[in-house]
């Protein structure tokens, strides 16, 4: 590789280079087309140079409208304007299949109706329940009451009672058993004292003693009957009596407590009931207003006067554009109104160029489609990251999104959204510093030099450069005003 060569790459790499330049490098370059002197010799002298990036870019609208699909419902285009249409302020622009979702608000509708009627019935059944449940404790507590009555009326009355009656029937089977005794001794006494005329007289009273004398055995016999069935009362029928009415006072207050919990678990079940109609209408409630609302947003209009584009200008990546049939989801941009009174210019800056660009920066944004036309403009943005500029393509180049703000003065009306140009961000201007040719530099063994003539020979001069242009680069020491430079490599 020759010296030449080799300069030529480190200028390129290491200075700052643009691919503008000042109007003073065109008007010496076409000179120099016209003199062949000057084709391989260069004066040095003072110069204005301009450093900075030029790349491509596309006008934008610093604000644009975005009409977006709302609705959080899947459906499909039935209907869009045309590209580039001018609307007015309430113009359709786009419309949606609406079809379904009418017959989904009629469905809701319907069972919004049946779930109030459904309501109304639970809550009437709800009543019903309460007099039911009034009507099953009142009962209850009833044959509790009866049961305590029953109880009490025993341990009051009935069973002091039927003790009493138990012990006179044992009295009145003592007496008896005490009355025939006595019977059988008179009449015994008298049989004994008594002289009978005749046998017959004799007999009948020894029968009548043995009858008495019967009579003792029987009573006798009651009385121990009697005793028994006193102690069986004693023992058994009394307290089985309490116990039976303590055990049914027991079962009623159980019963009664049963039908309390029976009670409240069908009010429960039944205000449960209640209460999930009321959810079920609330919910859709929520739902036929919510569907409602998406039929409002079937069609969607144009919020000013305006020019409609394709999709989302702002979106660099995406490109598809809305037709009929296509299915459009929730917070879509679909169409664009650009503001035209702002304009702005997106670019791509190229990873390698960032450092010589920053916020604020003059740029001079030409339109390719219109001869002649050029405005000023400024750096507002740069983005701080940069991503691939293709960017399913993680092997392509690195860009940093920019955009250039147009001032309202610099406004043409020719300039629009979409239109394509080229952007010349000037982040430097040298005035008046010494310059040479980019091809009078030349490199070896590291260093920098030029070769000057003098008294008609070349001779090598070591040079320090500063910032340069595409053109001309920037000679901070080793050369002076009037100096000559050799515009290629002499022949040793």
């Amino acid at each position: 590789m020759n010296s030449k060569t080799t300069a030529l790459i480190i200028l390129a790499a290491g200075l700052l280079i643009s691919v503008s330049g000042c109007e003073d490098a065109k008007n010496h370059s076409k000179s120099s087309k016209d003199s062949s002197h000057l084709d391989r010799y260069f004066t040095v002298e003072p110069r204005d140079i301009v450093i900075g990036v030029e790349e491509s870019g596309t006008v934008n609208s610093l604000k644009n409208h975005k009409i977006r699909y709302e609705a959080s419902y899947r459906t499909q285009i039935s209907w869009v304007i045309d590209e580039n249409s001018e609307v007015e302020k309430g113009d359709v622009l786009v419309k949606f299949d609406d079809e379904e979702l009418v017959s989904q608000v009629d469905e809701f509708e319907n069972q919004l109706e049946n779930a109030r009627k459904e309501l109304s019935i639970a809550k009437e059944e709800l009543e019903i329940q309460k007099s039911e449940n009034e009507a099953n404790l009142r009962q209850a507590q009833d044959r509790v009451t009866d049961a305590e009555e029953e109880l009490s009326k025993f341990l009051r009355l009935e069973g002091p009672k039927l003790r009493d009656e138990q012990t006179v029937e044992v009295e009145n089977a003592r007496e008896a058993v005490d009355e025939a005794e006595q019977a059988y001794e008179e009449a015994y006494e008298e049989h004994q004292s008594t002289v009978y005329d005749n046998q017959e007289e004799k007999n009948e009273a020894e029968e009548h003693l043995e009858t008495l004398k019967g009579r003792i055995e029987r009573e006798q016999i009651n009385y121990e009957n009697v005793l028994i069935d006193d102690k069986i009362f004693n023992r058994y029928t009394y307290r089985n009596r309490i116990t039976t009415l303590e055990n049914n006072l027991e079962q009623s207050r159980l019963d009664l407590k049963k039908t309390q919990v029976r009670a409240d678990s069908s009010l429960i079940q039944k205000q449960n009931q209640i209460q999930r109609h009321k959810n079920d209408i609330e919910r859709l409630e929520k739902e036929l207003k919510r569907h409602r609302e998406y039929l409002t947003m079937m069609e969607l209009k144009s919020p000013v006067d305006g020019v409609v584009l394709y999709g989302d200008t702002d979106d660099r990546w995406r490109d598809e554009e809305p037709t009929e049939g296509m299915d459009v989801r929730r917070g879509e941009v679909l169409l664009t109104i650009p503001d035209l009174s702002q304009l702005m210019i997106d670019m791509d800056l190229p990873e390698i160029y960032r450092s010589r660009v920053n916020i604020g920066d003059e740029a001079v944004v030409t339109v390719e489609s219109i001869q002649g036309l050029s405005v000023k403009g400024e750096v507002s943005d740069i983005s701080p990251l940069p991503v691939n500029q293709l960017r399913w393509d993680p092997a392509s180049p690195k860009i940093y999104e920019t955009r250039i703000t147009v001032p309202e003065e610099e406004k043409d009306e020719r300039m629009v959204t979409g239109m394509n140009v080229q952007v010349k961000i000037i982040s430097q201007r040298l005035k008046d510093v010494l310059a040479v040719p980019i091809e009078a530099v030349f490199e070896k063994d590291g260093r920098l030099f030029v070769y000057r003539t003098k008294n008609g020979s070349p001779e090598v001069v070591y040079v320090e450069i500063g910032p340069a242009d595409d053109d001309f680069v920037s000679i901070e020491k080793g050369l002076n005003a009037g100096d000559k430079v050799c515009l290629f490599e002499p022949v040793e």
